[in-house]
């Protein structure tokens, strides 16, 4: 389930969370925030419809014949499959499509792979996905018009300032531009699902919904945890 937080309250929910990442813990989420205005369709709207299938086991093959290089970082944390089908009334999925990947750089694809990595991967993976729910596009990307304009112009505020995963909240937000070590940026209408992880096309599977992501919404922070465990010249 989706709850609204406060963007004060992000960076420190984010460090509580990491204060434990040496154990992987399944967040509760609370109760979810309904939809208001639609600010953009994906990519194809038209094409946008159940696919074939819908047991887990579908689902399973879907995410790995679509999106092989998230399906392989989900494979890492067990507690993600077991906790989606533990579930009837469908999941999310936030899947970094391959080009996100590849973005990441031959150093951090190789950090992921690295055995000594393995509490952070099975963080990583967790961060992308809501078990209890199928979360679609128009109840994420969504202006809270229930609230005064902003004074002076500029964009209204959203109707959630996140969601809860498996690992913890993830921020929703406007993209920044400018700015010194993020003071003084100013807004970009384009909205954001964590550091800055743009939705690129939607699947239904069955139950379930799948947005495919330009970039991971795991917290840069993670990649910190990475960094700490690699032994200089091994």
């Amino acid at each position: 389930m989706m709850r609204p937080f406060q963007y004060l309250g992000v960076t420190v929910s984010l460090l509580a969370t990491f204060a434990s990442v040496d154990a992987f813990q399944v967040v509760r989420p609370s109760n979810a925030c309904k939809a208001a205005t639609r600010l953009y369709q994906s990519s194809d709207p038209a094409a946008i419809g159940q696919e074939p299938g819908g047991s887990g086991e579908d689902l399973n093959i879907f995410l790995q014949n679509t999106y092989p290089e998230y399906f392989s970082l989900l494979s890492k944390n067990k507690d993600v499959f077991k906790e989606v089908n533990g579930y009837k009334t469908g999941s999310t999925f936030f899947a970094p499509n391959s080009q996100a990947f590849a973005n990441l750089g031959e150093k951090k694809l190789s950090q992921m792979k690295d055995d000594r990595n393995t509490e952070s991967v099975e963080k990583m993976a967790a961060y992308h996905v809501i078990a209890e729910e199928a979360v679609r596009e128009d109840a994420l990307l969504v202006e809270d018009w229930t609230k005064p304009a902003p004074p002076g112009g500029g964009f209204r505020p959203l109707k959630l300032g996140g969601i809860v995963t498996l690992a913890g909240e993830v921020p929703i937000g406007r993209s920044k531009v400018g700015g010194f070590f993020g003071f003084g940026a100013s807004e970009e209408e384009k909205i954001v699902i964590g550091p800055n992880a743009r939705i690129v096309y939607t699947h239904f599977v069955g139950n379930s919904i799948v947005h495919e992501m330009d970039d991971f919404i795991s917290p840069e922070i993670l990649w910190r945890y990475f960094d700490q465990l690699r032994i200089p010249g091994i």
